[in-house]
């Protein structure tokens, strides 16, 4: 019954180990960046170490009081959307814009990119999105390996864009490139992202709670059998 108990930990563990910080609420980027790494928590999840930072290519000034971030809880999926009146491009103007964060600590079985955005041909949007599996980010490395998902829409259209993880990640770095782009200043085109979502998903509390029954059955178990052979 040893190699049982050795099972179950590691479930009571993820379940119980963690103490929750502060409830993330909808703010500025800003405001979150001031968090540093105290961060707050989604659900089960914490987040911490926002980033901000313009890219190469880019001419439209933004800054990260301009950027709102909304934490969505419903579980099992545990989601930051990123949403900013500034995320948009016409003609000549190009937007190029790093946002980063890390989730940690948790039992991650997933994430999901989700894009909403109108483009106007020949305009476009994308995002792309460098996680850093098991390890935050360093800068810009990752001291582990990493997944990219893309989500884009005018050059093609993906939406949506899914990876899973097994094992299960514990923390996970994010790197989030946003390129709108209104296709050139003769074009007539235009693109804006009105809200895009990194989701993470972790166990129901179910599966918790479930370890949690075994392992006072197995407890129960053990001590009738003493008292037997007593």
């Amino acid at each position: 019954m040893r190699f049982l108990s050795i099972l179950l930990l590691p479930a009571l563990a993820a379940a119980t180990a963690v103490t929750p910080r502060t409830a993330c609420v909808t703010d500025t980027l800003d405001n979150y960046i001031k968090l540093g790494s105290t961060g707050c928590q989604v659900g089960p999840l914490g987040v911490v170490d926002f980033v901000f930072t313009p890219l190469l290519g880019n001419n439209v000034t933004i800054l990260a009081s301009d950027v709102t971030v909304s934490p969505k809880a419903p579980g099992p999926g545990y989601s930051l959307d990123i949403t900013s009146p500034k995320f948009t491009a016409s003609g000549a103007e190009v937007v190029k814009y790093l946002i980063g964060y890390t989730w940690d600590p948790g039992d991650i079985r997933s994430l999901d990119d989700i894009l909403n955005d109108p483009p106007t041909p020949p305009g476009f949007s994308s995002v792309t999105t460098v996680a850093c599996l098991d390890a935050a980010f360093r800068g810009n490395i990752c001291p582990t390996s990493t997944i990219t998902l893309s989500v884009f829409d005018g050059i093609g259209v993906q939406l949506t864009a899914l990876a899973s993880f097994s094992p299960p990640v514990s923390t996970l770095g994010i790197r989030n490139t946003f390129d709108i782009e209104g296709g050139g200043a003769d074009a007539g085109g235009s693109a804006t992202i009105i809200s895009f979502g990194n989701q993470s998903t972790v166990p129901e509390p179910a599966t918790a709670l479930t370890c949690l029954a075994a392992l006072a059955l197995l407890r129960r178990w053990r001590s009738s059998a003493s008292r037997a052979r007593g």
